[in-house]
């Protein structure tokens, strides 16, 4: 491997920079999460936790006409909604935009060169600190394929198994509203009058959001939400000085996520150029 001199010791800083500002980026939005429901009571369930609250199997219930599945009404997804209802809350529905909680449009994809596209993310790439995508044409989607700043996208199709991304959340800001997003995606966007988006965001990403949205399922081995019931899960609800805080904490992680990629991509920058330099 060739010596690049004082250019190895640039770009190992950036690249310490870098570890040092994704981490942390994800110990804000762990903070952000755990104020949240913190400032009304509760503590973010652990995946152990739900497991030892027993099986869905050979359970009653009274059904609404809103669905007929079992898994709607399982005995720990209720005791679950039963614990956020007994502190401050509101129903999704409340506190979000008109017309949202639904998936994303479908549409052709054609492909084009990168000047004239956008690039495409799906549900596993959402999740890459750079998520990568095909390159579809501009002219043959139109702006719905892009999301507005703020906006949560939740995994929308899966299955069931514990480690599938199936109802994981992800938080759409700065570099990232430059990219389009499949239909496979619920679309979640904050009313801002009655929540700030990252506040919003700081809930959703937590494991207690997570099993809430999987009991709000449908399907059979492909999994869907069912769009009548994830309008009434119950969202806990803090004051808005907490609201405020848990928001900015997000807004900071992730600018956090931006700048930590932009050192990265400066220190590979930096070495790719001088190996160039250096083999004229």
């Amino acid at each position: 491997m060739p010596r690049l001199g004082e250019v190895e010791a640039v770009a190992d800083h950036l690249i310490q920079r870098t570890g040092s500002l994704l981490s942390n980026s994800q110990a804000k939005l762990n903070e952000a999460t755990e104020l949240y429901l913190d400032s009304v009571g509760l503590t973010d369930i652990t995946p152990t936790e739900w497991h030892s609250w027993g099986s869905d199997l050979g359970f009653a219930t009274s059904v609404s006409s809103k669905s007929l599945r079992a898994l709607n009404f399982s005995p720990r997804f209720e005791r679950l909604c039963s614990q956020i209802k007994q502190g401050p809350h509101k129903l999704l529905c409340e506190i979000c935009e008109k017309g949202t909680l639904r998936s994303g449009p479908r549409f052709k994809r054609i492909d084009a060169a990168p000047e004239y596209s956008y690039q495409l993310v799906g549900q596993k790439q959402i999740f890459w600190l750079r998520p990568e995508g095909r390159w579809i044409a501009k002219v043959s989607v139109g702006e719905e394929v892009l999301v507005s700043d703020g906006t949560i996208l939740v995994a929308a199709q899966g299955t069931l198994g514990e480690g599938e991304l199936f109802c994981r959340a992800e938080y759409i800001t700065g570099s990232m509203l430059e990219r389009a997003y499949s239909q496979h995606f619920l679309r979640v966007i904050a009313n801002e009058a009655k929540i700030e988006r990252g506040a919003l965001f700081a809930f959703m990403r937590s494991e207690t959001a997570f099993r809430m949205l999987r009991s709000a399922s449908t399907g059979s081995k492909l999994q869907d939400f069912h769009y009548a019931v994830l309008p009434s899960l119950p969202i806990p609800y803090p004051d808005q000085a907490v609201r405020k805080k848990c928001h900015n904490l997000v807004m900071e992680a992730y600018e956090a996520r931006d700048e930590a990629i932009s050192f990265e991509d400066e220190a590979r920058s930096l070495v790719e150029r001088t190996i160039e330099e250096g083999g004229r």
